[in-house]
């Protein structure tokens, strides 16, 4: 029989036959390897073979070219003959049936096996031209259904790991130690004690700021932090961790207005306040200091490497420094200090603790060394004591020293008076807290005036009256200088040191007691004590009472 050729097989594939032509197309495969062979290759569903569609479409057609190359190249001419048709009781009918079941089944086997590979028209190419192999015929029946089950998901190989051979090292041969025989304590045997290591003190560290010195008595000098010259202190002087006190000869102060320090000859220190330890902080930079704490209070004393809390006492004391040692001895009353990471120790009166980087001992001064500082504290201790003492700069508004009542800051310069109604210059505050009337007591203040003699008032509230007097300045015309004025609060007999009074009732008798208590301090520039005709104006820092001894 002539076979249709391919264009057949693509048409019968494609669904474009008509049933009789497609019962003679599957008759002619039932007996033709080749066309059998064709038809399955056309008819295989896209998802059994599991490449693009695009692929698919152009190996499709590369296929039908090659055969259809092939078929035009053949020498023998392709006659079609169409078969006779034959009734629909012939036995071909049930042979064709038949092969169709078989063929149904053998896809459905065929549809479980791997995917096959189409391939490419080159690898056609190349087939064509080699000797076809012989293969026995097979008959394969394709169904008219193309819907086929999907095929199984494909599964990646999974690799087994290798045994891995363990590695055997081989043993180390070490020479025999040699045996130690311990004795195995008795239970009534004591163990031996390990000698004590030494405590090593560490330097806590602290947050420091300013405090306040009062009563400089001597010849004391400051370094400022940063500053090139040195100054001489009077009065009342701010200090930091940063400034260094310094005295070629025996001076000395009162620390916060309170305790009296004399520190000897050849002695520098800093001084500064703790806030974290709520005590003053002493650095001794050389030479020694005594303190007279005056109430119990704490103190911070330290050398740079060594640093000792002093509890709170009401005692007298002296620190010094030595080679890599700081120490503290007892005058009066016992102390009891501890150095930074150490434990307590009590001094008492006539002992002297020794502490150095890795030790603290506390052993007795030697005779008469006690008695030498008491007697060297007493000759230079500060004479006078601070009652109330203020800086009238901005700096000042802050520290809550004293309230502004008249008058206003001055560049950073002190308190400058206001002009008032009667063309008079007036500047006041009060002080805070305040203080008592006392005929031991002084008032001392700076001035920077255009006028001759600057009038100073004192107010009580409770007693309703006013102290007054006229102080006249030593100068001829204004210069731009300050003077200092010193005003004894007592009522002596000589008339040119005696206060002037002032009742709000308009008495001329005035009792004063040690209750009344100052409520405010006024400083007035009177236009008639002007220079020329200039308006009056007073500057005024520095207001400070102290009590004499």
């Amino acid at each position: 029989m002539t076979c249709p050729g391919p264009e057949q097989a693509a048409a019968y594939a494609d669904g474009r036959l008509d049933a009789s032509d497609a019962a003679r197309f599957l008759e002619h495969c039932s007996e033709c390897d080749e066309c059998r062979r064709i038809l399955a290759m056309l008819s295989l569903p896209r998802e059994a073979v599991g490449v693009p569609a695009d692929v698919e479409a152009r190996a499709i057609a590369a296929v039908r070219r090659a055969l259809g190359d092939r078929d035009r190249s053949s020498t023998r001419p392709i006659r079609r003959v169409a078969p006779p048709r034959r009734p629909q009781s012939s036995p071909v009918g049930f042979l064709i049936a038949a092969a169709l079941l078989a063929g149904f089944v053998g896809l459905v086997l065929m549809a479980k096996q791997p995917a096959v590979r189409v391939p490419e028209a080159k690898e056609l190419a190349q087939n064509d031209s080699a000797p076809a192999a012989v293969e026995p015929p097979r008959r394969v029946v394709i169904p008219a259904a193309r819907e086929l089950p999907p095929p199984e998901p494909r599964r990646e190989p999974v690799e087994v790991p290798k045994p891995v051979a363990p590695k055997v090292e081989e043993a180390k041969i070490e020479p025999p130690a040699e045996s130690v025989v311990r004795e195995t304590p008795r239970a009534d045997e004591p163990k031996p004690e390990e000698p004590q290591k030494g405590v090593g003190q560490t330097v806590v560290s602290r947050a420091l700021s300013e405090i306040q010195i009062t009563d400089i008595t001597g010849a004391l000098s400051v370094q400022r932090k940063g500053a090139k010259t040195k100054e001489r202190p009077t009065g009342v002087v701010r200090l930091n961790e940063g400034d260094v006190l310094s005295a070629d000869k025996s001076a000395s102060f009162r620390v916060a207005g309170l305790h009296p320090m004399v520190i000897s000859d050849n002695t520098s220190l800093s001084i500064a306040y703790v806030a974290q330890d709520q005590a003053p902080w002493v650095r001794l930079h050389s030479g020694e200091a005594l303190v007279d704490s005056t109430g119990p209070a704490r103190w911070v004393v330290t050398d740079g490497q060594i640093t000792v809390a002093v509890k709170p006492a009401r005692a007298r004391f002296a620190a010094a420094r030595g080679d890599a040692r700081l120490s503290l001895s007892s005058l009066s009353e016992p102390l009891y200090v501890q150095p930074d990471g150490g434990q307590v120790h009590a001094i008492n009166p006539g002992q002297e603790l020794q502490v150095g980087r890795a030790a603290a001992d506390v052993k007795p001064l030697e005779a008469g060394v006690a008695a030498k500082k008491i007697a060297a504290f007493e000759a230079a201790r500060p004479r006078q004591r601070t009652i109330f003492y203020t800086s009238c700069d901005p700096l000042d508004a802050k520290r809550e020293h004293f309230f502004l009542k008249e008058g206003g800051w001055w560049k950073g310069e002190g308190l400058i008076a206001r002009e008032q109604a009667d063309r008079s210059a007036s500047a006041s505050i009060a002080p805070n807290p305040r203080f008592a009337w006392r005929g031991t007591l002084v008032l001392r203040f700076r001035v920077l005036t255009n006028c001759k003699s600057v009038e100073t008032q004192m107010r009580v509230d409770e007693r309703k009256y006013t102290l007054w007097k006229v102080v006249v300045l030593d100068r001829v015309k204004p210069r731009e200088q300050w003077s200092t004025v010193e005003i004894p609060l007592e009522i002596p007999a000589a008339p040119q040191l005696n206060w002037s009074f002032r009742r709000d009732d308009g008495g001329n008798m005035l009792t004063v007691t040690p209750e009344d208590k100052f409520d405010w301090i006024r400083f007035i520039a009177r236009p008639s004590e002007a220079f020329g005709d200039q308006k009056p104006w007073v500057l005024i820092d520095d207001i400070q009472v102290v009590e004499k001894d």
